[in-house]
């Protein structure tokens, strides 16, 4: 109801603040800082009259049938949505008696912590195989899977901020071993430029930039298996394994390999080898074609990076799968908190009586 608040120009503990441009729109905050700060110009300042309940109304506005009205009356300039002022102020919210108001909060402080400290435990969860995942492929494929194994130093040094993080690359290797730089197992190049509005998730071959997978488009440049590493970016060397068609954009260098039985070893040594921090510190990060070519992996016999290709396959592929139920598990809490905040705040849960209605 708008005659619920009005806009101010001061800011004071218990004000809201609405977010109205951009992709955001609708979500909302409650100011809860006693001191001098900045705001930001894409939000709108809501001051509540008394007999409102400030966080009540934060609730409200973070529903998700709200945050979808204000989509649907969203004005679009520039391609970047816009949330008028007069449109927001023609809202209408249920509005409680103010006991339950604070009775609402109470039950959805409640509830949505716990619903957040179940995210907050599997994120952490989901870092910790993450983190396993890595060094696992580490270990694999600089030390192999023979523990008793006699080793050699493999003469590739470490760089100074893996030795001040205690790490080391590659270190010893085990003495059947070899070492080869990138630039005698295949040729580098980059891909092709593409034109962004042309892209459509509709479209059928996927298109690698700079940090990976940005799009689809109808048409492709490579169609053999390669390795495509990101060259431009903030996420720049990361490492992808492609064995269908796609367009590889300029963004990325592409690795075609001689040997085309070690794309498995060299794309588990490359992805483990962080060739992100490679990238220079200029305001665009980048990775060169040089920087890579002279980059050393570890090669063991082809016989035995088949073995060990097939035992980290069938390990991280294990570790995938229980990410993905974790990464499902996390969109379903959301999913359940934001659906829990929406049946409180428009009635069809009545806490007086402690049912649904």
């Amino acid at each position: 109801n708008r005659n619920g608040w009005q806009l101010s120009p001061e800011y004071t503990i218990g004000d809201l603040l609405v977010v109205r441009v951009g992709a955001g729109i609708g979500n909302s905050c409650v100011v809860d800082i006693d001191e001098e700060f900045s705001i930001y110009v894409s939000l709108t300042h809501v001051t509540l009259k008394a007999g409102f309940y400030n966080y009540y109304f934060n609730f409200v506005f973070n529903s998700p049938k709200f945050i979808e009205e204000c989509n649907l009356i969203t004005k679009h300039g520039g391609g970047v949505g816009n949330l008028n002022v007069k449109d927001f102020e023609r809202f209408k919210f249920p509005i409680p008696p103010l006991p339950e108001q604070h009775q609402i909060v109470s039950f959805l402080d409640h509830k949505t912590q716990k619903i957040d400290k179940l995210i907050e435990k599997t994120e952490q969860k989901i870092e910790l195989l993450k983190e396993k995942r890595t060094a696992l492929i580490n270990h694999c494929v600089t030390k192999g899977l023979n523990p008793d194994v006699e080793m050699k130093d493999s003469g590739v040094p470490a760089r100074a901020e893996q030795r001040e993080a205690g790490r080391e690359w590659i270190g010893e290797i085990p003495s059947g071993w070899d070492t080869k730089k990138v630039k005698y197992l295949g040729s580098i190049k980059s891909g092709d430029g593409v034109v962004n509005t042309e892209l459509d998730d509709d479209k059928e071959y996927p298109v690698y930039g700079g940090n990976g997978i940005m799009g689809y488009y109808d048409n492709f440049n490579r169609e053999e298996t390669i390795l495509v590493i990101g060259r431009v970016g903030e996420k720049c060397g990361n490492v992808h394994l492609v064995k269908e068609k796609c367009w590889v954009t300029d963004n990325s260098l592409i690795l075609d390999l001689w040997n085309k039985e070690i794309y498995d070893w060299a794309y588990y040594s490359l992805d483990t080898r962080e060739l992100n921090t490679l990238r220079n510190q200029n305001t665009q990060p980048l990775i060169t074609s040089t920087l890579l070519k002279n980059e050393s992996i570890p090669y063991p016999p082809e016989n035995e990076q088949t073995q060990i290709v097939s035992f980290l396959d069938h390990k991280t592929q294990k570790i995938d799968i229980t990410i993905e139920k974790e990464t499902q598990r996390i969109e379903l809490l959301k999913e359940y908190r934001q659906s829990l905040i929406s049946e409180v705040v428009t009635g069809k849960i009545d806490l007086s009586a402690d049912r649904q209605v």
